[in-house]
């Protein structure tokens, strides 16, 4: 009897997990000591570190990553949110951990991760997004009548969105319209804010302290095929 009740139990507390989550609950990847793991902000930043896995707990797996010795400032912090991808044979699986403790007085620092309740794998040969650096001058406003121009600069560009350094400042999930400075290419393109970092305080009158990223929406067939067309210039050229 006792058995039964314990079962029937696990079973609605499943129901009701599924429930409150919107899908059924995977269960959480297995990590390995010694496997190779990359970390990043989320999506939209498109710097990683790789590290490698020290040491794997019931809940919590820690990971040492020496690329992150010479970053200033530290990238991370407890408590934060952060994607982290690792790949198999010809499958990649991202996820997304909590940080629970940066061990700093460890050379180089490790960082202590939960484990994830929900994975996603996908065929590590499928077509990806690459992400262009460059530094081109454009202009950006708030996709509304009336509003104005500011200059900023381009950081990186994809066919799915980029990112740009501004003195100002936006609001996340605004519309926002960018427009390229270039005798070449004549582009308007429309999108939605999707992150905002407050750089460190300038150094100097002028410098921009606002990383914001941009993810393109409202693209036409031909707007999307100019883009392509621009990305592949600017991958040419290494700009």
């Amino acid at each position: 009897m006792i058995l039964i009740f314990g079962f029937l139990k696990n079973l609605f507390s499943k129901k009701n997990r599924e429930e409150e989550t919107g899908h059924p609950r995977i269960k959480p990847i297995d990590i390995f000591e010694e496997e190779i793991v990359q970390v990043r902000k989320d999506e939209d930043v498109p710097k990683l570190w790789k590290g490698r896995v020290l040491s794997v707990t019931g809940e919590t797996f820690s990971v040492d990553i020496p690329e992150l010795m010479g970053e200033f400032p530290f990238p991370f912090r407890e408590g934060q949110d952060i994607m982290v991808s690792l790949k198999r044979d010809k499958r990649l699986a991202k996820f997304q951990s909590k940080l629970i403790k940066i061990a700093w007085k460890r050379k180089p620092p490790i960082i202590i991760l939960n484990f994830p309740e929900y994975v996603e794998w996908k065929d590590a040969t499928e077509r990806k997004h690459v992400r262009i650096e460059t530094d081109l001058p454009a202009k950006v406003r708030i996709d509304r009548e009336g509003e104005s121009w500011h200059m900023m600069r381009i950081r990186d560009f994809s066919l799915k969105g980029l990112s740009f350094l501004s003195n100002e400042s936006f609001d996340k999930d605004a519309g926002i319209k960018v427009k390229l400075m270039s005798m070449e290419f004549k582009l308007e393109l429309p999108g939605r804010v999707t992150r905002v970092l407050k750089l460190e305080e300038r150094t100097s009158e002028g410098k921009p302290n606002f990383d914001i990223g941009m993810r393109f929406e409202g693209l036409d067939e031909m707007g999307k095929k100019t883009i392509a067309n621009f990305a592949w210039k600017l991958q040419r050229r290494g700009k």
